[in-house]
């Protein structure tokens, strides 16, 4: 079984923002959102950032924990993913050129495949879905849960598990009503859509990296984390793409170290990075009897593939 663990850097060629500078983007989302009604939250996550110092949504959610002004960035946070990745949405729909991103999907489509991501996105669904047919399946229950029109009709579907929760789940903190709303409009949720139980606000369920300081939020994902850890431990393959393993991520690589091992089954681990040095790092975490490589960038990763399993790309 292959397993991948993806990052941001999987989803930054699609046109999402990395983490380091997100507020110019929360900037932009308002610059583009017609319902102003929508731009006193964006407002106030821009002006938390100007008096914390920071462009950094990641440092700027970990700060304002137990803070008024988190969930606001939660929902800046959400409506700024989603609005980007709306238009890589139209891209795929469309029949456009999604380049590499065509050739992972198909690459998933026809491996016994599993993936933990920690991306918020819906990037890896899009892509599966419209230039494979397959949907995605979460292994998370949903109170409720409004997919595609013509999801029922999928030939299949691709484990996804998204650690760190997506933009289109919500869920009430009252009364843990959940939601799984894909393409659910987010400013839209933001001021007309309560819970249908107990009519108290419903939020996206969104978690900062370090997830242990947002246990209220994280909790629900509990189950996730419990089957990445099974995961890692039982996988054959292991392909690393877009994470970095990076101090601020020390609770994932903890994670990882844990999960991998006692992992007996374990043939080799792919570190897709363009930086080499990174990808040494990374490659000290393994066990030393664990062979490692190196591979650069996505692109590269899916012709090799190509070349060594061709037939299912024609």
């Amino acid at each position: 079984m292959d397993l991948y663990l993806l990052g941001a850097g999987f989803s930054s060629d699609a046109g999402v923002p990395t983490m380091k500078n997100f507020i110019a983007a929360v900037e932009q989302t308002k610059e583009t959102l017609a319902d102003k009604t929508v731009w006193e939250v964006l407002d106030r996550a821009v002006g938390y950032a100007a008096e914390t110092g920071t462009q950094n949504i990641e440092d700027l959610l970990a700060a304002a924990i137990n803070k008024p002004v988190f969930f606001d960035l939660i929902w800046a946070f959400g409506m700024t993913i989603n609005q980007c990745s709306r238009k890589f949405l139209d891209i795929c729909r469309t029949g456009g050129d999604v380049g590499w991103y065509q050739d992972f999907a198909r690459l998933l489509a026809n491996t016994d495949a599993r993936v933990l991501t920690f991306n918020y996105d819906l990037i890896l669904e899009d892509v599966l879905w419209w230039r494979t047919g397959l949907g995605e399946d979460y292994s998370l229950s949903f109170t409720e849960s409004y997919c595609r029109p013509c999801h029922t009709a999928k030939a299949g579907a691709v484990p996804i598990y998204k650690l760190h929760g997506s933009i289109s789940w919500l869920r009430c903190l009252s009364c843990s009503y959940s939601a799984n709303r894909y393409r659910h409009i987010l400013a839209d949720a933001y001021h007309q859509q309560p819970c249908p139980l107990c009519q108290k606000p419903l939020i996206p369920l969104i978690i900062p990296p370090t997830f242990h300081k947002a246990s209220v939020l994280a909790r629900p994902l509990t189950p996730l984390w419990q089957q990445a850890d099974r995961l890692l431990a039982r996988a054959t393959r292991i392909i690393i793409g877009g994470l970095s393993f990076a101090q601020r991520d020390a609770d994932i690589r903890a994670r990882f170290i844990s999960g991998i091992k006692n992992n007996l089954s374990l043939e080799e681990v792919v570190i897709i990075n363009r930086d080499e040095k990174r990808c040494a790092a990374i490659g000290e975490l393994l066990p030393p009897a664990v062979p490692w490589r190196a591979v650069s960038g996505f692109p590269q990763f899916c012709r090799e593939t190509q070349n060594r399993d061709g037939p299912f790309f024609a």
